[in-house]
């Protein structure tokens, strides 16, 4: 027995050096390769990356019948190029459409343990378009890292932008990320601002960014290096939302104050002067934002918390401190093979043309058209038919038949190992 398991050892190393050998001679991967590079598959989390932007349209086309293709019955879900109303193919209405089902898809996979709860807050997508940016808001996983690149990059520019500018037109999700931090940033700011002088002043400092992206002088003059500071203190603001007890409110109104001080004073420098007095008056670079012996400080009385919480508002909170705080690439999210495996499997599934399998289906069936097979529709042909979706939409279904093909090759190759030549002509024959 021990002799036995010896030659099964040295056989299995044996096959594999001649077998290696012989691929590499025979260039038996190229042909692998190019069949990958024909069939346009999504198969890696790359490739996903750099195909996700087309997922929700295709989702939006396929799979999405509209009024007119309802009307029409089983033959338009399957017609090549279905009809669409102006409303179905508004970006607002397709990115609502496609969150529903990959949602859906990411919580299923939280509910079977396949990915921990940070994995699960990176691969979601907002529900609905958040009305305050007019933006596409894409999933954390695909923007990770690039919000902390963007604020090194600003801070050690010294001025000048050309850097920056090549990496976001080498990345289209940097420039995502970009904006909706921006977007996200000024919202929950007018959000929580209440004060109608404080309101004043933020409204005067965003007009002057605004007016310096317009003109494509942003970095050029404004000072970035403190800009690294100042998102420290907006990622504190952000714990404190998270948590939203009223006993940090004191807190809260401190950072903002902080925030103001390094806005006007390190980024801005004198583009601002005079707009922290609430009636006029020169602003006093070198005595504090406001002297206490005078005035009232700026926000004591002019912040809404803790803030009426709402699932929104809480998502807007979590997804901008993911974008802030993740650091590191998430080129692996998931790290689970399953779950890889069947979000490769849903996104390929998008981009599936089956006009010409329905067709070959009714021919497979004897119906020349689908009113055909509705007239003739009897428990084997239900039964076909069910088969021909599952094997095209379940996974579950598809391994099934894998096994069964599986099966058949075993059955195959034992006839065709013990089978005289003689036999084989015979079962051909018969």
């Amino acid at each position: 027995m021990v002799y036995f398991m010896d030659t099964q050892i040295w056989y299995a190393i044996f096959s594999t050096l001649i077998g290696g050998i012989y691929g590499a001679c025979r260039r038996l991967g190229e042909v692998s390769a190019l069949l990958l590079v024909l069939s346009n598959q999504i198969r890696t989390l790359g490739m996903l990356r750099s195909r996700f932007e087309s997922l929700p349209k295709a989702f939006n086309e396929f799979l999405i019948p509209s009024d007119t293709n309802k009307r029409r019955g089983i033959r338009a879900a399957f017609s090549s190029k279905p009809s669409k109303t102006p409303e179905d193919t508004t970006e607002e209405n397709i990115a609502a459409r496609f969150a529903q089902i990959w949602n859906l898809i990411i919580t299923s996979f939280r509910e079977e343990d396949l990915i921990d709860n940070r994995e699960k807050d990176l691969l979601l997508v907002p529900y609905c378009k958040d009305r305050d940016m007019e933006i596409i808001q894409w999933p954390p996983f695909l923007l990770a890292s690039k919000i902390p690149i963007a604020l090194d990059m600003a801070a050690d520019s010294g001025g000048k932008d050309r850097d920056l500018k090549k990496r976001i037109k080498s990345d289209p999700y940097f420039t995502f990320a970009i904006k909706e931090c921006y977007a996200s940033f000024k919202s929950i700011i007018y959000a929580l601002v209440i004060g109608p002088h404080e309101r004043d002043v933020i409204q005067n400092i965003f007009k002057v960014v605004d007016d310096h992206i317009t003109h494509d002088t942003l970095i050029k003059e404004l000072n970035m290096s403190n800009l690294p500071t100042l998102s420290k203190k907006f990622v504190e603001l952000l714990d404190l939302l998270l948590k939203n007890n009223k006993e940090d409110q004191g807190q809260v109104i401190i950072l903002f104050q902080d925030m103001l001080e390094v806005v006007t004073r390190d980024i801005m420098d004198e583009q601002l002067s005079g707009l922290l007095e609430p009636h006029g008056g020169t602003h006093r670079r070198h005595e504090g934002i406001m002297p206490l012996d005078q005035q009232v400080q700026l926000f004591t009385k002019a912040i809404d918390f803790p803030v009426k919480e709402s699932q929104a508002w809480t998502e807007k909170i979590k997804r901008l401190h993911l974008l802030l705080t993740v650091k590191e690439s998430a080129m692996d999210v998931p790290t689970n093979l399953d779950a890889r495996r069947r979000i490769s499997f849903f996104a390929n599934s998008l981009f599936m043309s089956m006009p010409h399998e329905w067709k070959n289906f009714l021919e497979r069936v004897d119906c020349k058209n689908e009113e055909e097979l509705r007239f003739r529709e009897t428990e084997q042909t239900e039964e076909e038919l069910r088969l021909w979706a599952s094997y095209r939409g379940q996974t579950l279904t598809r391994t099934v038949r894998g096994m069964m093909y599986y099966r058949q090759a075993l059955v195959l190759q034992a006839f065709l190992d013990m089978a005289r030549d003689d036999g084989i002509f015979l079962v051909l024959d018969g």
